[in-house]
């Protein structure tokens, strides 16, 4: 699992299936599933699903490890994009089906009754834009806004939604301070064609 809900939705999956798991953790965070694993104490039969999970972590692309797995395994459940769905295909044995869970796209949809007649909990939307660091579609990546609703307010109120939470920025690769530049251009790219104001800030990008 290369994300840390990834691991969760496999557990899950596994267990009502009735299978027993081998669980993958991501190199990022491995608390999360741990915890989970934790609140089985608290339910009926909780050790006896314990007992049918494992947790491991290894470096992906051990072929050691891996091949020893997938020998033993009848299934296995793949988070990722196209390279490792393929690389995965090439390396299992015949009798090892994949389950494949390729890229997704998480969003918020705004209605405009919604926007006129409630109190948008922007916060909660920004705490879902950036709670998994921007991590595959753990949390919100796209936000559609009804035809009507003022788009530059609504923008606005995200991002002073945003400078009063005062989240935590982590340092960043080169690689993403590129993307990030790039997706700011764009979106005043947008900007010029649409009227629309992009708004930038360390860590954030709304457009």
């Amino acid at each position: 699992s290369n994300v840390e809900i990834g691991a969760i939705d496999s557990i899950i999956m596994g267990l009502i299936t009735k299978n027993f798991n081998i669980v993958k953790l991501t190199q990022n965070n491995q608390k999360l599933p741990q915890l989970f694993m934790e609140s089985f104490s608290d339910v009926k039969n909780g050790e006896f699903l314990k007992n049918q999970i494992e947790l491991f972590y290894w470096k992906g692309g051990h072929k050691k490890i891996e091949s020893k797995i997938f020998t033993l395994a009848h299934g296995l459940i793949c988070w990722g994009g196209y390279e490792m769905v393929k690389s995965l295909r090439q390396s299992l044995p015949i009798h090892c089906k994949l389950i494949e869970h390729g890229p997704k796209i998480s969003i918020h949809i705004i209605s405009l009754a919604y926007f006129n007649n409630k109190k948008i909990i922007y916060e909660e939307i920004i705490k879902d834009i950036i709670t998994w660091n921007q991590t595959a579609c753990s949390n919100s990546q796209n936000i559609f806004l009804e035809y009507g609703i003022d788009v530059n307010q609504f923008n606005k109120n995200l991002l002073n939604a945003y400078e009063k939470l005062k989240p935590a920025i982590v340092n960043i690769s080169d690689d993403e301070s590129v993307e990030l530049l790039k997706d700011y251009h764009e979106g005043l790219y947008q900007e010029f064609l649409t009227g629309i104001k992009s708004f930038k800030r360390k860590g954030i990008q709304i457009q």
